[in-house]
Protein backbone atom coordinates (compact mmCIF):
# COMPACT_ATOMS: atom_id res chain seq x y z
CA UNK A 1 0.00 0.00 0.00
CA UNK A 2 1.28 3.58 -0.85
CA UNK A 3 1.79 6.04 1.78
CA UNK A 4 0.37 9.49 1.19
CA UNK A 5 2.88 12.51 1.10
CA UNK A 6 1.72 13.58 4.62
CA UNK A 7 2.44 10.20 6.17
CA UNK A 8 5.93 10.44 4.78
CA UNK A 9 6.69 13.90 6.17
CA UNK A 10 5.04 12.89 9.74
CA UNK A 11 8.15 11.27 10.92
CA UNK A 12 10.28 14.24 10.58
CA UNK A 13 7.40 16.56 12.72
CA UNK A 14 7.54 14.03 15.54
CA UNK A 15 11.24 14.28 15.46
CA UNK A 16 11.34 18.16 16.01
CA UNK A 17 8.47 17.85 18.47
CA UNK A 18 10.94 15.39 20.10
CA UNK A 19 13.67 17.83 20.07
CA UNK A 20 11.84 20.62 20.91
CA UNK A 21 10.90 19.05 23.99
CA UNK A 22 14.31 18.59 25.18
CA UNK A 23 14.92 21.88 26.91
CA UNK A 24 11.78 21.08 28.74
CA UNK A 25 13.27 17.80 30.19
CA UNK A 26 16.54 19.47 30.71
CA UNK A 27 14.64 22.48 32.48
CA UNK A 28 12.52 20.27 35.00
CA UNK A 29 15.91 18.15 35.82
CA UNK A 30 17.36 21.69 36.62
CA UNK A 31 14.30 22.22 39.11
CA UNK A 32 14.44 19.45 40.66
CA UNK A 33 18.15 19.29 41.47
CA UNK A 34 17.62 23.22 42.78
CA UNK A 35 14.57 22.59 44.74
CA UNK A 36 14.61 19.03 46.02
CA UNK A 37 18.31 18.29 46.34
CA UNK A 38 20.34 21.76 47.08
CA UNK A 39 18.85 22.08 50.27
CA UNK A 40 20.17 19.09 51.71
CA UNK A 41 23.08 18.76 49.90
CA UNK A 42 23.96 21.89 51.51
CA UNK A 43 22.82 20.47 55.11
CA UNK A 44 25.04 17.56 54.55
CA UNK A 45 28.23 19.76 53.56
CA UNK A 46 27.75 22.71 56.32
CA UNK A 47 27.57 19.74 59.10
CA UNK A 48 30.87 18.03 58.00
CA UNK A 49 32.19 21.43 57.76
CA UNK A 50 31.10 22.25 60.84
CA UNK A 51 32.14 19.03 62.93
CA UNK A 52 35.61 19.01 61.00
CA UNK A 53 36.68 22.45 62.25
CA UNK A 54 35.48 21.06 65.75
CA UNK A 55 37.10 17.62 65.79
CA UNK A 56 40.22 19.76 64.51
CA UNK A 57 40.33 20.59 68.35
CA UNK A 58 42.70 24.03 67.57
CA UNK A 59 44.44 25.28 70.11
CA UNK A 60 42.65 28.28 72.37
CA UNK A 61 43.67 31.62 71.97
CA UNK A 62 43.74 34.72 74.60
CA UNK A 63 40.24 35.76 74.64
CA UNK A 64 39.05 31.95 74.70
CA UNK A 65 41.23 31.13 77.46
CA UNK A 66 40.21 34.73 79.17
CA UNK A 67 36.45 33.35 79.62
CA UNK A 68 37.39 29.77 80.17
CA UNK A 69 39.37 30.68 83.33
CA UNK A 70 36.08 32.13 85.43
CA UNK A 71 33.54 29.10 83.41
CA UNK A 72 36.22 26.58 84.98
CA UNK A 73 36.75 28.32 88.48
CA UNK A 74 33.17 29.19 89.35
CA UNK A 75 29.60 27.60 89.80
CA UNK A 76 26.43 27.84 88.10
CA UNK A 77 25.83 30.50 90.76
CA UNK A 78 29.20 32.23 90.62
CA UNK A 79 28.85 32.54 86.92
CA UNK A 80 26.09 35.83 87.68
CA UNK A 81 28.97 38.20 89.01
CA UNK A 82 31.24 39.61 86.73
CA UNK A 83 33.80 37.51 85.27
CA UNK A 84 37.71 38.12 85.43
CA UNK A 85 39.54 40.19 83.05
CA UNK A 86 36.97 42.06 81.87
CA UNK A 87 34.81 39.52 79.67
CA UNK A 88 31.07 39.27 79.64
CA UNK A 89 28.52 36.87 77.89
CA UNK A 90 25.40 36.01 78.50
CA UNK A 91 24.29 33.94 81.29
CA UNK A 92 22.42 30.80 79.28
CA UNK A 93 25.38 30.75 77.26
CA UNK A 94 27.80 30.60 80.30
CA UNK A 95 25.82 27.96 82.28
CA UNK A 96 25.98 26.11 78.92
CA UNK A 97 29.63 26.14 78.92
CA UNK A 98 29.92 25.09 82.64
CA UNK A 99 27.54 22.66 82.23
CA UNK A 100 29.20 20.84 79.36
CA UNK A 101 32.91 20.94 81.19
CA UNK A 102 31.23 19.31 84.18
CA UNK A 103 29.64 16.48 81.90
CA UNK A 104 32.52 15.43 79.62
CA UNK A 105 35.20 17.03 81.46
CA UNK A 106 37.55 19.76 81.03
CA UNK A 107 39.42 20.03 77.62
CA UNK A 108 38.69 22.20 74.50
CA UNK A 109 36.20 19.39 72.65
CA UNK A 110 33.85 19.70 75.66
CA UNK A 111 33.88 23.71 76.11
CA UNK A 112 33.09 23.95 72.26
CA UNK A 113 30.88 21.54 71.91
CA UNK A 114 27.79 24.41 73.12
CA UNK A 115 29.05 26.17 70.26
CA UNK A 116 29.15 23.35 67.67
CA UNK A 117 25.55 22.01 68.76
CA UNK A 118 24.07 25.66 68.38
CA UNK A 119 25.91 25.69 64.90
CA UNK A 120 24.19 22.59 63.84
CA UNK A 121 20.53 24.24 65.24
CA UNK A 122 21.43 26.84 63.22
CA UNK A 123 22.32 25.33 60.07
CA UNK A 124 18.75 22.87 60.40
CA UNK A 125 16.47 26.02 61.17
CA UNK A 126 18.16 28.17 58.22
CA UNK A 127 16.19 27.18 55.29
CA UNK A 128 12.98 27.18 56.71
CA UNK A 129 13.22 30.23 57.90
CA UNK A 130 14.64 31.59 54.41
CA UNK A 131 11.58 30.00 52.77
CA UNK A 132 9.16 31.80 55.28
CA UNK A 133 10.75 35.16 55.15
CA UNK A 134 11.84 35.21 51.23
CA UNK A 135 10.18 32.75 49.51
CA UNK A 136 10.36 29.31 47.71
CA UNK A 137 12.55 30.23 44.92
CA UNK A 138 15.76 32.33 47.16
CA UNK A 139 15.92 29.75 50.01
CA UNK A 140 18.30 26.95 48.76
CA UNK A 141 20.71 29.83 47.48
CA UNK A 142 20.92 31.47 50.48
CA UNK A 143 21.49 27.85 52.55
CA UNK A 144 24.24 27.37 50.03
CA UNK A 145 25.51 30.58 51.42
CA UNK A 146 24.81 30.12 54.94
CA UNK A 147 25.89 26.34 55.39
CA UNK A 148 29.52 27.34 53.43
CA UNK A 149 29.88 30.57 55.40
CA UNK A 150 33.43 30.72 56.64
CA UNK A 151 32.55 32.85 59.70
CA UNK A 152 29.94 30.68 60.51
CA UNK A 153 32.03 27.22 60.12
CA UNK A 154 35.29 28.91 62.23
CA UNK A 155 32.49 30.36 65.28
CA UNK A 156 30.83 26.95 65.38
CA UNK A 157 34.45 25.58 66.77
CA UNK A 158 35.26 29.11 69.70
CA UNK A 159 34.50 29.07 72.88
CA UNK A 160 32.46 32.32 73.09
CA UNK A 161 28.68 33.61 72.06
CA UNK A 162 28.48 34.19 68.46
CA UNK A 163 27.09 30.89 67.38
CA UNK A 164 24.21 31.48 70.24
CA UNK A 165 23.71 34.60 68.88
CA UNK A 166 22.98 33.32 64.99
CA UNK A 167 20.94 30.49 66.35
CA UNK A 168 18.76 32.52 68.65
CA UNK A 169 18.15 35.19 65.84
CA UNK A 170 16.68 32.04 63.47
CA UNK A 171 14.65 30.70 66.23
CA UNK A 172 13.37 34.30 67.03
CA UNK A 173 12.26 34.73 63.49
CA UNK A 174 11.00 31.96 63.01
CA UNK A 175 8.48 31.29 66.01
CA UNK A 176 7.54 35.22 65.25
CA UNK A 177 7.19 34.46 61.35
CA UNK A 178 4.95 31.37 62.56
CA UNK A 179 2.83 33.30 64.70
CA UNK A 180 2.28 36.19 62.48
CA UNK A 181 0.63 33.95 59.89
CA UNK A 182 -2.62 32.95 61.55
CA UNK A 183 -4.70 34.63 63.86
CA UNK A 184 -2.25 34.10 67.59
CA UNK A 185 -4.04 32.12 69.95
CA UNK A 186 -3.49 33.04 73.57
CA UNK A 187 -1.51 29.04 74.03
CA UNK A 188 0.43 30.61 70.66
CA UNK A 189 1.23 34.05 71.96
CA UNK A 190 2.51 32.74 75.44
CA UNK A 191 4.53 30.08 73.82
CA UNK A 192 5.74 32.94 71.44
CA UNK A 193 6.61 34.97 74.75
CA UNK A 194 8.00 31.75 76.68
CA UNK A 195 10.73 31.22 73.92
CA UNK A 196 11.69 34.70 73.58
CA UNK A 197 11.95 35.52 77.04
CA UNK A 198 14.55 32.53 77.13
CA UNK A 199 16.53 33.71 74.09
CA UNK A 200 17.28 36.70 75.82
CA UNK A 201 19.30 35.19 78.46
CA UNK A 202 21.52 33.30 75.78
CA UNK A 203 22.25 35.95 73.57
CA UNK A 204 22.79 39.45 74.04
CA UNK A 205 21.30 40.83 70.71
CA UNK A 206 18.37 38.61 70.74
CA UNK A 207 17.09 41.05 73.32
CA UNK A 208 16.72 43.64 70.93
CA UNK A 209 15.51 41.15 67.95
CA UNK A 210 12.72 39.85 70.29
CA UNK A 211 11.65 43.14 71.23
CA UNK A 212 11.27 44.41 67.51
CA UNK A 213 9.90 40.70 66.70
CA UNK A 214 7.00 41.91 68.93
CA UNK A 215 6.75 45.47 67.64
CA UNK A 216 6.44 43.35 63.86
CA UNK A 217 3.42 41.44 65.29
CA UNK A 218 1.86 44.11 66.81
CA UNK A 219 1.87 46.45 64.02
CA UNK A 220 0.31 42.93 61.90
CA UNK A 221 -2.53 42.62 64.45
CA UNK A 222 -2.87 46.24 64.74
CA UNK A 223 -6.39 45.89 63.61
CA UNK A 224 -7.66 43.37 65.29
CA UNK A 225 -7.91 44.22 69.15
CA UNK A 226 -7.99 40.59 70.05
CA UNK A 227 -5.44 39.35 69.04
CA UNK A 228 -3.15 42.62 69.58
CA UNK A 229 -4.37 41.81 73.50
CA UNK A 230 -2.83 38.36 73.04
CA UNK A 231 0.44 39.89 71.62
CA UNK A 232 0.73 42.57 74.36
CA UNK A 233 0.43 39.68 77.16
CA UNK A 234 3.17 37.89 74.97
CA UNK A 235 5.25 41.38 75.01
CA UNK A 236 4.46 41.61 78.61
CA UNK A 237 6.15 37.98 79.38
CA UNK A 238 9.19 39.34 77.00
CA UNK A 239 9.43 42.57 78.98
CA UNK A 240 9.52 40.86 82.05
CA UNK A 241 12.51 38.72 80.99
CA UNK A 242 14.43 41.54 79.86
CA UNK A 243 13.83 43.42 83.02
CA UNK A 244 14.92 40.68 84.86
CA UNK A 245 18.10 39.87 83.12
CA UNK A 246 18.82 43.61 83.36
CA UNK A 247 18.77 43.56 87.10
CA UNK A 248 20.62 39.81 87.02
CA UNK A 249 23.55 40.84 84.31
CA UNK A 250 23.52 43.79 82.20
CA UNK A 251 23.07 46.64 84.41
CA UNK A 252 26.41 45.47 85.97
CA UNK A 253 28.06 45.10 82.48
CA UNK A 254 26.71 47.99 81.54
CA UNK A 255 28.60 49.80 84.30
CA UNK A 256 31.98 48.52 83.34
CA UNK A 257 33.61 51.05 80.42
CA UNK A 258 36.13 48.87 79.69
CA UNK A 259 34.31 46.79 77.12
CA UNK A 260 32.90 49.99 75.86
CA UNK A 261 36.17 51.85 75.45
CA UNK A 262 37.85 48.89 73.59
CA UNK A 263 35.35 48.35 70.72
CA UNK A 264 34.96 52.19 70.33
CA UNK A 265 38.56 51.89 69.32
CA UNK A 266 38.11 48.75 67.49
CA UNK A 267 35.52 51.06 65.49
CA UNK A 268 32.54 49.57 67.10
CA UNK A 269 30.76 52.75 68.47
CA UNK A 270 30.51 55.93 66.27
CA UNK A 271 33.63 58.74 67.94
CA UNK A 272 32.57 60.76 70.69
CA UNK A 273 31.98 64.79 70.21
CA UNK A 274 31.90 63.87 65.88
CA UNK A 275 29.31 65.99 63.72
CA UNK A 276 26.32 64.29 61.45
CA UNK A 277 29.16 63.82 58.14
CA UNK A 278 31.92 62.47 60.74
CA UNK A 279 28.89 59.45 61.71
CA UNK A 280 27.60 59.07 58.37
CA UNK A 281 31.32 58.56 57.59
CA UNK A 282 31.57 55.86 60.24
CA UNK A 283 28.67 54.11 59.45
CA UNK A 284 29.37 53.54 56.08
CA UNK A 285 32.68 52.34 57.24
CA UNK A 286 31.16 50.15 59.78
CA UNK A 287 29.12 48.56 57.17
CA UNK A 288 31.52 47.85 54.99
CA UNK A 289 34.02 46.22 57.29
CA UNK A 290 31.08 44.25 58.41
CA UNK A 291 30.33 43.07 54.78
CA UNK A 292 33.83 41.83 54.27
CA UNK A 293 33.67 40.29 57.60
CA UNK A 294 31.14 38.16 56.68
CA UNK A 295 33.18 37.36 53.27
CA UNK A 296 30.72 39.75 51.36
CA UNK A 297 32.67 40.93 48.14
CA UNK A 298 31.89 43.98 46.39
CA UNK A 299 30.12 46.10 49.09
CA UNK A 300 28.23 48.27 47.47
CA UNK A 301 26.98 45.77 44.96
CA UNK A 302 25.87 43.70 47.76
CA UNK A 303 24.03 46.58 49.64
CA UNK A 304 22.30 47.14 46.17
CA UNK A 305 20.73 43.42 46.33
CA UNK A 306 19.92 43.41 49.33
CA UNK A 307 17.98 46.29 48.86
CA UNK A 308 16.38 44.95 45.79
CA UNK A 309 15.53 41.92 48.07
CA UNK A 310 13.91 44.09 50.40
CA UNK A 311 11.91 45.24 47.44
CA UNK A 312 11.17 41.89 46.49
CA UNK A 313 10.09 40.75 49.68
CA UNK A 314 7.56 43.68 50.39
CA UNK A 315 5.70 43.20 47.21
CA UNK A 316 4.78 39.77 48.56
CA UNK A 317 1.46 38.96 50.04
CA UNK A 318 2.80 39.14 53.46
CA UNK A 319 3.38 42.32 54.73
CA UNK A 320 4.99 41.63 57.75
CA UNK A 321 8.15 40.04 56.12
CA UNK A 322 9.93 42.72 55.04
CA UNK A 323 9.92 44.17 58.50
CA UNK A 324 11.05 41.24 60.00
CA UNK A 325 14.05 41.65 57.65
CA UNK A 326 14.61 45.25 57.73
CA UNK A 327 14.37 46.31 61.60
CA UNK A 328 16.28 44.47 62.87
CA UNK A 329 19.49 45.71 60.40
CA UNK A 330 18.13 49.63 61.54
CA UNK A 331 17.82 48.20 65.65
CA UNK A 332 21.74 47.40 64.92
CA UNK A 333 22.43 50.53 64.03
CA UNK A 334 20.34 52.52 66.39
CA UNK A 335 22.22 50.35 69.42
CA UNK A 336 25.61 51.28 67.98
CA UNK A 337 24.96 55.23 67.89
CA UNK A 338 23.36 55.04 70.91
CA UNK A 339 26.46 53.27 72.87
CA UNK A 340 24.53 49.98 73.40
CA UNK A 341 25.96 47.24 71.37
CA UNK A 342 28.77 47.49 68.61
CA UNK A 343 28.31 47.56 65.17
CA UNK A 344 31.50 45.57 64.20
CA UNK A 345 32.84 42.65 63.40
CA UNK A 346 32.32 38.92 65.14
CA UNK A 347 30.03 41.11 67.49
CA UNK A 348 27.52 41.69 64.06
CA UNK A 349 27.40 37.95 63.15
CA UNK A 350 23.98 37.64 63.83
CA UNK A 351 22.96 39.71 61.30
CA UNK A 352 24.68 37.49 58.89
CA UNK A 353 21.13 35.16 58.71
CA UNK A 354 19.46 37.94 57.89
CA UNK A 355 21.72 39.46 55.25
CA UNK A 356 22.16 36.23 53.78
CA UNK A 357 18.30 36.45 52.87
CA UNK A 358 18.07 39.86 51.59
CA UNK A 359 20.94 38.67 49.36
CA UNK A 360 18.99 35.90 48.22
CA UNK A 361 15.84 37.76 48.27
CA UNK A 362 15.85 39.09 44.42
CA UNK A 363 15.08 35.03 43.28
CA UNK A 364 12.03 35.26 44.77
CA UNK A 365 10.86 37.07 41.61
CA UNK A 366 10.68 33.98 39.82
CA UNK A 367 7.31 32.68 42.46
CA UNK A 368 5.51 35.64 41.18
CA UNK A 369 2.80 34.86 38.94
CA UNK A 370 3.46 35.26 35.37
CA UNK A 371 0.87 38.09 34.77
CA UNK A 372 2.56 40.11 36.74
CA UNK A 373 5.63 40.76 34.50
CA UNK A 374 6.32 41.03 31.18
CA UNK A 375 7.39 37.38 29.57
CA UNK A 376 10.68 38.46 29.21
CA UNK A 377 12.04 40.70 32.14
CA UNK A 378 11.08 38.20 34.67
CA UNK A 379 13.83 35.94 33.49
CA UNK A 380 16.16 38.72 32.86
CA UNK A 381 16.15 39.99 36.45
CA UNK A 382 15.98 36.97 37.73
CA UNK A 383 19.56 36.16 35.83
CA UNK A 384 21.06 39.15 36.44
CA UNK A 385 20.17 39.02 40.80
CA UNK A 386 21.49 35.44 40.49
CA UNK A 387 24.73 36.40 39.06
CA UNK A 388 24.99 39.24 41.21
CA UNK A 389 24.77 37.06 44.13
CA UNK A 390 27.27 34.78 42.41
CA UNK A 391 29.46 37.85 42.29
CA UNK A 392 29.07 39.44 45.95
CA UNK A 393 29.46 35.67 47.57
CA UNK A 394 31.31 33.03 45.61
CA UNK A 395 34.76 34.03 46.95
CA UNK A 396 33.55 33.19 50.99
CA UNK A 397 31.80 29.89 49.44
CA UNK A 398 34.92 28.94 48.36
CA UNK A 399 36.63 29.96 51.40
CA UNK A 400 34.34 27.84 53.49
CA UNK A 401 34.42 24.83 51.54
CA UNK A 402 38.22 24.72 51.44
CA UNK A 403 38.24 24.47 55.38
CA UNK A 404 37.47 20.76 54.48
CA UNK A 405 40.98 20.29 53.98
CA UNK A 406 42.49 23.59 55.97
CA UNK A 407 40.41 24.47 58.63
CA UNK A 408 41.82 27.15 60.93
CA UNK A 409 44.96 26.56 63.04
CA UNK A 410 44.84 29.46 64.34
CA UNK A 411 47.05 30.09 67.25
CA UNK A 412 49.45 26.95 68.68
CA UNK A 413 49.81 27.79 72.20
CA UNK A 414 48.70 24.07 73.04
CA UNK A 415 51.62 22.57 70.97
CA UNK A 416 54.16 24.22 72.59
CA UNK A 417 53.34 23.35 75.83
CA UNK A 418 52.79 19.49 74.35
CA UNK A 419 56.14 20.00 73.27
CA UNK A 420 57.45 20.88 76.62
CA UNK A 421 55.40 18.22 78.21
CA UNK A 422 56.85 15.51 75.95
CA UNK A 423 60.41 16.35 76.07
CA UNK A 424 60.81 17.30 80.02
CA UNK A 425 62.59 16.09 82.68
CA UNK A 426 62.13 15.48 86.27
CA UNK A 427 64.02 19.05 87.95
CA UNK A 428 63.55 20.97 85.01
CA UNK A 429 62.79 24.86 85.49
CA UNK A 430 59.68 25.84 83.57
CA UNK A 431 59.12 29.45 82.92
CA UNK A 432 56.03 31.08 81.47
CA UNK A 433 56.80 34.48 79.56
CA UNK A 434 54.96 37.16 81.09
CA UNK A 435 51.41 38.53 80.20
CA UNK A 436 48.15 37.02 79.72
CA UNK A 437 48.29 34.62 76.57
CA UNK A 438 51.21 32.88 77.94
CA UNK A 439 50.38 32.76 81.92
CA UNK A 440 46.90 31.48 80.70
CA UNK A 441 48.38 28.93 78.31
CA UNK A 442 50.09 27.26 80.56
CA UNK A 443 47.62 27.44 83.28
CA UNK A 444 44.81 25.50 81.18
CA UNK A 445 46.83 23.41 79.00
CA UNK A 446 49.76 22.18 81.81
CA UNK A 447 47.59 19.85 83.79
CA UNK A 448 46.78 18.09 80.39
CA UNK A 449 50.64 17.46 79.89
CA UNK A 450 51.94 17.17 82.98
CA UNK A 451 54.03 20.54 83.03
CA UNK A 452 53.64 23.45 85.53
CA UNK A 453 55.20 26.57 85.25
CA UNK A 454 57.67 27.23 88.40
CA UNK A 455 57.78 30.90 87.78
CA UNK A 456 57.33 34.34 84.85
CA UNK A 457 60.28 35.34 82.73
CA UNK A 458 60.28 38.92 81.82
CA UNK A 459 62.89 41.66 80.81
CA UNK A 460 64.45 43.45 83.91
CA UNK A 461 66.36 46.77 84.19
CA UNK A 462 70.18 46.27 84.88
CA UNK A 463 71.49 47.26 88.25
CA UNK A 464 73.24 50.36 88.63
CA UNK A 465 76.55 49.44 87.13
CA UNK A 466 74.88 47.81 84.61
CA UNK A 467 75.75 44.09 85.17
CA UNK A 468 72.38 41.69 85.68
CA UNK A 469 71.56 40.09 88.50
CA UNK A 470 71.37 36.24 87.94
CA UNK A 471 68.22 35.20 87.25
CA UNK A 472 68.83 31.57 88.47
CA UNK A 473 70.01 32.96 91.64
CA UNK A 474 67.12 30.95 93.72
CA UNK A 475 67.33 28.15 91.73
CA UNK A 476 71.53 26.93 91.98
CA UNK A 477 70.53 23.15 91.50
CA UNK A 478 68.49 23.95 88.20
CA UNK A 479 70.26 22.64 84.70
CA UNK A 480 67.72 22.75 82.20
CA UNK A 481 65.48 25.53 81.67
CA UNK A 482 62.19 26.10 79.68
CA UNK A 483 60.49 29.20 78.41
CA UNK A 484 57.47 28.73 77.01
CA UNK A 485 56.07 31.46 74.84
CA UNK A 486 52.21 31.57 73.80
CA UNK A 487 50.57 34.37 71.19
CA UNK A 488 51.46 37.72 70.83
CA UNK A 489 50.19 40.29 73.44
CA UNK A 490 48.77 43.70 72.00
CA UNK A 491 51.54 46.16 71.68
CA UNK A 492 54.39 43.45 72.23
CA UNK A 493 57.05 43.78 69.17
CA UNK A 494 57.30 40.98 67.06
CA UNK A 495 61.05 39.53 67.52
CA UNK A 496 59.58 39.25 71.05
CA UNK A 497 60.92 36.09 71.21
CA UNK A 498 64.54 37.21 69.84
CA UNK A 499 65.09 39.41 72.74
CA UNK A 500 64.15 36.83 75.06
CA UNK A 501 66.55 34.14 73.57
CA UNK A 502 69.55 36.48 72.62
CA UNK A 503 69.52 37.73 76.57
CA UNK A 504 68.91 33.74 77.37
CA UNK A 505 72.22 32.72 75.63
CA UNK A 506 74.23 34.44 78.35
CA UNK A 507 73.01 31.80 80.64
CA UNK A 508 72.91 28.85 78.24
CA UNK A 509 72.62 27.33 75.02
CA UNK A 510 69.49 26.20 73.51
CA UNK A 511 69.39 22.22 72.94
CA UNK A 512 65.48 21.92 71.86
CA UNK A 513 62.86 24.11 70.44
CA UNK A 514 59.60 24.37 68.67
CA UNK A 515 58.51 27.09 67.04
CA UNK A 516 54.53 27.50 65.87
CA UNK A 517 52.33 30.44 64.91
CA UNK A 518 51.91 33.98 65.92
CA UNK A 519 54.84 33.54 68.18
CA UNK A 520 54.10 30.35 70.23
CA UNK A 521 57.61 28.50 70.88
CA UNK A 522 58.86 26.68 73.63
CA UNK A 523 62.71 26.70 73.93
CA UNK A 524 64.71 24.59 76.26
CA UNK A 525 68.11 25.72 77.59
CA UNK A 526 71.13 23.80 78.61
CA UNK A 527 72.74 25.97 81.68
CA UNK A 528 75.28 23.78 81.88
CA UNK A 529 76.90 25.13 78.35
CA UNK A 530 76.70 28.89 79.12
CA UNK A 531 76.79 31.33 76.01
CA UNK A 532 79.44 33.57 75.42
CA UNK A 533 79.27 36.65 78.47
CA UNK A 534 79.47 40.04 76.30
CA UNK A 535 77.39 43.20 76.18
CA UNK A 536 73.96 42.71 74.39
CA UNK A 537 73.29 45.43 72.18
CA UNK A 538 69.99 47.31 73.34
CA UNK A 539 66.22 47.11 71.68
CA UNK A 540 65.55 49.99 70.35
CA UNK A 541 62.12 49.78 71.94
CA UNK A 542 63.35 49.05 76.05
CA UNK A 543 66.06 49.62 78.22
CA UNK A 544 65.51 46.29 79.69
CA UNK A 545 68.18 43.95 78.83
CA UNK A 546 68.31 41.02 81.56
CA UNK A 547 66.33 38.28 82.38
CA UNK A 548 64.12 38.35 85.40
CA UNK A 549 61.89 35.73 87.25
CA UNK A 550 58.72 36.48 89.24
CA UNK A 551 56.71 33.37 91.44
CA UNK A 552 54.43 31.53 89.43
CA UNK A 553 51.21 33.25 88.47
CA UNK A 554 48.06 32.41 91.43
CA UNK A 555 45.54 34.13 90.12
CA UNK A 556 43.76 37.24 88.57
CA UNK A 557 44.94 39.39 91.34
CA UNK A 558 48.21 37.89 91.81
CA UNK A 559 51.55 38.97 89.81
CA UNK A 560 51.16 41.54 87.87
CA UNK A 561 51.11 40.60 83.65
CA UNK A 562 51.68 43.50 81.97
Amino acid sequence: MLQTEGELREPRVSARRHRAHRPDIFRMVLRRLYFDWLIPVSLLVGLFLRTREWLFDKSMWLDELMVTYSIAHRSFAGLLTPLNFNQAGPIGWLWAEHASIRLFGMNDLALRFPEWAASIIALVMFPVVARQLTGRSAAPAATVIFATSPELIYYAAETKQYAFDVTSVLLALLVTAWLARDRPTPGRAVLWGLICAALVWCSQPAIAVCAVCGLVLAVRWLRDWRALLTVILAGAILGTSIALDWTVMLRRQSADGTLQNFWREAGGYPPLHQAIPADLHWLGTALASTQLFFSISWPLLAAGLMACGLVVVALGRRRFRPLLLALPMAAAVALAVTDHYPLDRRLALYLYPIAVMLLAAPLALADRQPETTTRWQRPAVVTAAAAALIAVTASGVALGLSKADHPDQGVTGRQAVAFAGQHHQRGDLVLAQTGLPSVLTMNFYGPHYHVRAKGLFYLARPRYNGTCADPFSQHPRVTRVWLIFAEFSVGQPRDRNQMYLSRMAVYGKPVLSYNGQDGAAAVLFDLRRPGRHKPLPRHPLTSQDCIGIWPPWKGPVSTPLS
